[in-house]
């Protein structure tokens, strides 16, 4: 009787090992033979690259790499998004509105990294404000209401890591006459960009991000104000104020950057699944034309199992 339990239990383990050898998955035998390019319209009417591919053998699954940002097998492991540049611009008019002589030199673009955000004079004052006028080219003295583009500059470098930036248009009028006057100043178009590899995102513009105003000195109602649309800045209208040295501050709300950021894995297009049929062709719209490498990752898969080969295919699409 053990022995024919014995023989049995024999038979039983030869029998699974045979089904597990039966399991074993083999490597996909797929291969990219070839590709082709036209000219074609996608389905939203835009110009495209219409690339064809074709292949040989079959996989289970078959998964694209374009090789377009986002969709690079390069960065099949994850992307780490850096900042190229930080840029700033904005439109200013300067004009004198009363008396026959402006006042000079009244305003500046200034920033800080230690600004505690506070619009009081104590904590205003206590700040180290650089001066970064000469990054634009602000308005000269004009007697039309036209914006001058004031440039636009590069603001990475002011960035420290961990800390808030703070912009500023620092507005100094000293004392007037009735003949020696402020001027007038107006910013407009407001824009803070930052530059990836992925593009560009805007940290900040006039209407998304409105500044906060703070005035030192005698205030005379609606002289310096903010808006949605545009920043005036302008000095005591009244000559009982006139011997009052007086400041106004428009200052940016906490500006803060990250210089990596961490985008997760590059994400591939899922083309073929097990019960399709093996593919012979597969075509895809590119929309700029450029070099590119194509990547098709093949996988041959069961319950327990999966091998995989990648082949890839170097693009020039003019």
């Amino acid at each position: 009787m053990k022995r024919t339990y014995l023989y049995l239990l024999s038979l039983l383990l030869l029998f699974a090992a045979a089904c597990d050898k039966s399991m074993d998955v083999s490597a996909p035998g797929f291969e990219v033979t070839g590709y082709s390019v036209k000219n074609a319209i996608d389905s939203a009417g835009n110009a495209v690259k219409s690339v064809t591919f074709t292949f040989s053998g079959n996989a289970d699954v078959v998964s694209f790499y374009s090789g377009e940002t986002l969709r690079d097998y390069a960065f099949k492991d994850g992307r780490i998004v850096k900042t190229k540049n930080v840029q700033m611009s904005f439109s200013s008019n300067c004009k004198l509105n009363s008396g026959t002589a402006a006042l000079n030199n009244q305003l500046s673009v200034v920033a800080s990294t230690n600004f505690s955000g506070q619009l009081t004079d104590e904590a205003v004052q206590a700040a180290t404000w650089k001066d970064i006028s000469d990054r634009f080219q602000l308005s000269p003295l004009v007697t039309t209401d036209n914006f001058l583009p004031s440039g636009t500059a590069d603001m990475s470098d002011l960035f420290e890591k961990g800390k808030p930036l703070y912009i500023a248009f620092k507005y100094v009028t000293p004392p007037q006459t009735t003949a020696i006057r402020h001027t007038q100043w107006r910013i407009r178009d407001y824009l803070l960009a930052r530059t990836t590899d992925l593009g560009v995102n805007v940290l900040g513009s006039q209407s998304a991000s409105p500044w906060n105003m703070y005035h030192k000195g005698p205030v005379e109602s609606g002289r310096s104000s903010n808006t949605t649309t545009q920043i005036i800045l302008r000095g005591n209208n009244s000559a009982a104020n006139f011997s009052q040295p007086t400041e106004d501050w428009a200052v940016s709300p906490a500006l803060q950057i990250t210089e990596d950021t961490d985008n997760g894995p590059d994400r591939p297009f899922a083309i073929k699944n097990r019960i399709e049929l093996p593919l012979t062709s597969y075509s895809f719209n590119y929309v700029k034309p450029g070099k590119y490498k194509a990547v098709f990752v093949a996988t041959n898969v069961t319950s327990g199992q999966e091998v995989q080969v990648v082949k890839s295919i170097d693009l020039v699409i003019p």
